[in-house]
């Protein structure tokens, strides 16, 4: 949300719309066939098609996310269309000397200010283990840690169907793009490891594929029934005392409808955020979404009044423990009307 919001900041400030704005400050300096906004019917000759991928039904097309031309409402949170060639003309700047010029997009002191911790995040026992890493931070728009002795810029880009991995090391002027039409994170982070270990560490090379397969496997495996609350499979009030209207303020409304087979849900924004209600206990369901790809199924609680009302619900991840930290945790769903 706030790549968006600093979008919007931008194209108040420069009274221009965004899209422009990177087209002439970016892409046109540095030679970018890239596009932040609307793209010409030549541009759409040669494009990538998101994919997503089950065990069950193999790979399968995520049409919403096609790339057709249109400017996305989130281009500024990951809506730009560049390729990999183009990518590395940035990643040429990003590690050169140009920004000492007045003409550069970006200056080395910005550069600087962005690439110095400014929000200090812990380091796992994997990272120490495997690379040996002692801090990790977050810039303006940019992850770091040390890597074997020397500091890694990188940041990570997702769009369902789509991934992007940017990685800088400044002190070796390497740096590398990874774009995958997927949804494996674990195939794009094999290609990155490979490649860092290459530079930084080639006596601790390993198959990297192998081994982001077995960690998804393992998490699989741990997001189990045995990782998944239990509920009695039933709820405490008729199903039509749950369907209505309802609305969060940043969210906005969704309709919990009553249907021959029991109840829906429906996001009157996200139009492909839609599933089915299966009970759960008490006053709460398993939302199970239509398109697995739109999200992980959850749990939505239903708050009642002193009158047994149906007034609002909330929503967490359908997992033992989802912790506080979930993309729900701001949300309160107000039923419109008792």
């Amino acid at each position: 949300m706030l790549y968006i919001t600093a979008a919007e900041l931008v194209a108040r400030v420069a009274a221009k719309p965004w899209h422009e704005f990177v087209a002439e400050r970016i892409f046109q300096p540095l030679q970018m066939q890239c596009y932040a906004g609307p793209m010409p019917e030549a541009a759409l000759q040669n494009v990538a098609l998101p994919y997503s991928f089950s065990g069950t039904d193999g790979f399968a097309a995520i049409k919403r996310n096609a790339i057709n031309g249109a400017m996305l409402m989130s281009a500024a949170a990951g809506g730009i269309v560049c390729s990999a060639s183009d990518m590395s003309k940035w990643l040429g700047f990003l590690l050169s000397s140009a920004g000492t010029t007045t003409a550069a997009p970006v200056s080395r002191a910005q550069l600087a200010q962005m690439w110095a911790p400014h929000t200090i995040m812990g380091v796992s026992a994997t990272d120490r283990e495997l690379h040996f890493t002692n801090f990790s931070a977050y810039g303006l728009g940019w992850r770091m840690a040390d890597m074997h002795g020397v500091k890694v810029v990188h940041h990570t880009g997702t769009l369902s169907g789509f991934q992007a991995h940017v990685v800088l090391v400044p002190d070796r002027q390497l740096g590398l793009v990874v774009l995958n039409n997927g949804s494996n994170s674990g195939a794009r982070q094999a290609v990155v490891q490979t490649v860092l270990k290459h530079y930084l560490a080639p006596e601790l090379q390993r198959d990297w594929v192998g081994y982001y397969a077995e960690q998804q496997q393992r998490r699989a495996q741990g997001t189990g029934a045995a990782a998944l609350p239990v509920g009695t499979g039933e709820v405490l009030l008729a199903l039509q005392d749950y369907a209505g209207t309802y609305a969060d303020r940043w969210f906005g409304a969704i309709s919990i409808t009553q249907t021959e087979t029991g109840l829906s849900f429906q996001s009157a924004r996200m139009q492909n955020l839609q599933g089915i209600l299966e009970p759960f206990a008490d006053h709460s369901f398993v939302v199970r979404w239509h398109d697995a790809n739109v999200a992980r199924p959850a749990l939505i609680h239903f708050q009642l009044n002193n009158r047994r009302q149906v007034t609002g619900f909330r929503l967490e991840p359908y997992v033992a423990e989802p912790g506080e930290r979930h993309e729900y945790r701001d949300m309160q769903f107000l039923r419109s009307k008792l």
